[in-house]
């Protein structure tokens, strides 16, 4: 492929996949603010960004979640906050008691791998946390997706 007519071009590689980002200088691609691929991007944050590839990479099997979040240098707590955004929508359509259920929901799951090296109070704690999010009876399948 010519990279050199026009287009700006981002290249990433990070543990060997390679990322490569092609914006076409050609007008008819362009919008008021520039190419269609940074209008598509202009309200996309960083960790909405960063969120996306760990799931991609996770669920189709490159990286444990772990590894994912260290390989991409995001923390738990920042997936957390992640999984929220990215089911906003969920959330607002579920009463209040749901969404704290769900909430714990994507906690446990960021935080499931690192308990393992946690001291014997909270692995009790994320014990329980496990225990409040398996058998509530406001589970809801809908919010339980991470």
């Amino acid at each position: 492929m010519d990279l050199t007519g026009g287009e700006s071009w981002t290249c990433a590689i990070m543990n060997n996949l390679v990322i490569l980002v092609i914006m076409s200088g050609d007008r008819k691609y362009k919008g008021d603010s520039g190419s269609a691929g940074d209008e598509l991007m202009v309200n996309v944050s960083e960790l909405e960004e960063t969120g996306t590839v760990i799931d991609k990479a996770v669920r189709e099997g490159y990286f444990t979640l772990a590894d994912a979040l260290s390989a991409y240098r995001l923390s738990e707590i920042e997936y957390v906050a992640y999984l929220l955004l990215k089911n906003k929508g969920k959330f607002e359509i579920a009463n209040k008691e749901k969404q704290i259920v769900g909430a714990i929901f994507y906690l446990v799951e960021a935080f499931l791998a690192p308990s393992a090296s946690f001291g014997s109070s909270g692995k009790q704690v994320m014990k329980e946390l496990e225990t409040i999010v398996h058998s509530s009876p406001l589970r809801d399948g809908d919010l339980f997706v991470a």
